[in-house]
Formats: structure tokens, C-alpha cells, sequence
């Protein structure tokens, strides 16, 4: 089995590698999107709502 160490990284941690261009968030060995973008908003709406329904309770 392997041993896995927790690593917790803020967001200002990944803006940091975005804006120096250390992070890639496409790349070329990885597996196309199979989502449009009507289906990524939908996915994002739908877990908006479930948050705030989440948060009603």
C-alpha cells in the first residue's frame, strides 16, 4: 500500500503558479473535454443550487 502525506495549498498558492505560467492546466497527454460549455455551466448551476438548498438546512 502506498503512504500518502496530506498537502493542503491555498488558492493564492495556485494563482502564484498560474500568473509565472508553472501550472499546466492543458496538457498534450491529456484526454480532451467530452463537455461543451452549456454543460459545464449546467454542472455548475446545479451544484450552486444544491449548495444553497445545503446551506438552507
Amino acid at each position: 500500500m502506498m503512504n500518502r502525506a496530506i498537502n493542503f495549498q491555498t488558492v493564492s498558492w495556485f494563482w502564484d503558479l498560474y500568473t509565472r505560467n508553472l501550472l499546466e492546466l492543458d496538457p498534450p497527454y491529456q484526454r480532451r473535454s467530452v463537455w461543451n460549455q452549456e454543460y459545464k455551466d449546467f454542472f455548475i448551476d446545479s451544484d450552486r443550487t444544491f449548495t444553497q438548498k445545503t446551506l438552507q438546512l
